[in-house]
């Protein structure tokens, strides 16, 4: 019970870490073409 409650927890953190990751790969281009098009 007690590595399940481990696991589950290394496994949110590494979901949250990959979203992160992600977002900001995806937020990037998304902030440039913004900007370049308000210019």
């Amino acid at each position: 019970m007690r590595f399940i409650g481990i696991f589950g927890a290394l496994l949110s953190v590494v979901l949250v870490l990959t979203v992160g990751a992600v977002f900001t790969l995806v937020a990037a281009p998304v902030r440039a073409a913004l900007a370049f098009r308000r210019a």
